[in-house]
């Protein structure tokens, strides 16, 4: 099946490098299927290749909650369009994949 992934909104962080030198470029959200994935990631690794990631937090225990995209199609397809739409606000073009 196919589904149509569109960016309802993104906020550009530009963080710096961590420890292991990834940075997190911006953060936005996923509407695929009628549904909003709120507060995915869009991080650059080391080698500077783009990845979009779920949204990761913790409930009020403290224990993690987080949505991952596992198909290797959907985390192209919704890197490949939050790469465009960080590219139209900042004019900065990103490498999504080797």
């Amino acid at each position: 099946m196919e589904h149509n992934y569109s960016i309802a909104t993104m906020s550009v962080i530009d963080g710096p490098a961590n420890g292991i030198g990834n940075r997190l470029l911006a953060l936005f959200d996923l509407e695929v299927a009628g549904l909003r994935i709120s507060n995915c990631l869009l991080v650059q690794n080391a080698d500077g290749l783009a990845l979009a990631k779920g949204p990761t937090g913790k409930n009020h225990k403290g224990n993690l909650i987080r949505a991952q995209f596992i198909s290797p199609e959907v985390v192209r397809a919704v890197t490949r369009r939050a790469a465009s739409a960080y590219t139209a606000l900042t004019g900065r073009d990103l490498e999504d994949e080797c």
